[in-house]
């Protein structure tokens, strides 16, 4: 069965770029370039199997997305990854308290996307 992961994020080569590498390993992608957008998709009746999202936890989207989420009954214990950069590290246990399943530290390459994405899906 092919494992369906929602990319959130409001830059482009993010979407683009952990795409190509997710759908080159047959997972099926779905995109969405904002928090609007991507809850949309899920009230439209997409159902992914992990979130990959982009979207700044620091900005006023990115955990408002995650709650959000967080709060339907069919997705609390779905996994989401987060893209990080160094600065928003600091903030791992505010995310996990709101329901961040991991990160993946920005810049990453595709092998170490790969590699987080397995972790949580097998």
């Amino acid at each position: 069965m092919v494992k369906k992961i929602l990319i959130v994020s409001t830059d482009r080569t993010i979407r683009l770029m952990a795409g190509f590498t997710l759908q080159m390993e047959e997972y099926k992608i779905v995109e969405a370039h904002n928090k609007d957008d991507a809850i949309k998709k899920i009230e439209d009746g997409f159902r992914p199997d992990l979130i990959l999202n982009g979207l700044d936890l620091n900005g006023p989207d990115g955990l408002a997305f995650i709650k959000e989420v967080r709060d339907r009954p069919e997705f609390r214990y779905m996994p989401i990854l987060t893209l990080a950069n160094d600065s928003a590290l600091k903030n791992q246990i505010e995310w996990q308290e709101v329901g961040v399943t991991g990160w993946v530290p920005q810049p990453f390459t595709g092998k170490q996307l790969l590699e987080m994405v397995n972790l949580v899906l097998f």
